[in-house]
């Protein structure tokens, strides 16, 4: 029995040792976890508004379009939250603002029923589309929906200055400008 015992043992120790010489050498497994796991913390991080975990996530290099275990990605986190800085912050690094949600929203239309005027003005002049229609609805229909004036007037003057702008052959400004 003592000697099954020392021969398991010593079993368990040189699988732990491989193990742990594989995750030292960086398996691609293990990388492929850890880099989930800091997805997650930044989608985390942006969603309860944490500015400065967004920004030091960022800094590290994780993707700014990542998503959590949910599928659900920083920035419709952080513009359903009306956390313009977090937005900003995640555009600035190539946040993709039409990219939808696993629910079927935009970070746009997260905004507008909320009503996080700030944020919409913002994501607009960042090209979101006014007009985008996702499983029947659009921004502006969820603001009128959830009688948030302010966003759907916002919506509508985007609306009539791209429709103007399309008439012309010319294209909206640049985020910012």
């Amino acid at each position: 029995m003592r000697v099954r015992w020392v021969i398991l043992s010593g079993v368990l120790l040189l699988f732990l040792a491989a193990i742990g010489g594989l995750v030292h050498r960086g398996w691609p497994l293990v990388r492929r976890f850890q880099q989930q796991e800091l997805e997650h913390r930044l989608v985390s991080a942006a969603a309860n508004g944490h500015v400065w975990g967004v920004r030091r996530h960022l800094d590290e290099g994780v993707d700014p379009n990542s998503r959590d275990w949910q599928g659900m990605r920083a920035l419709y986190w952080a513009a359903s939250g009306g956390f313009l800085p977090i937005v900003r912050e995640l555009v600035r690094c190539g946040a993709d603002v039409e990219r939808l949600s696993w629910v079927g929203g935009t970070p746009l239309m997260a905004a507008t029923k909320k009503g996080h005027t700030p944020v919409v003005r913002y994501l607009l002049q960042a090209g979101a589309d006014p007009g985008r229609v996702v499983d029947g609805q659009s921004a502006l229909s969820l603001a009128r929906e959830k009688g948030h004036r302010a966003c759907a007037a916002l919506l509508e003057q985007q609306i009539r200055r791209r429709s103007h702008l399309k008439g012309s052959g010319r294209s909206s400004a640049a985020p910012g400008t």
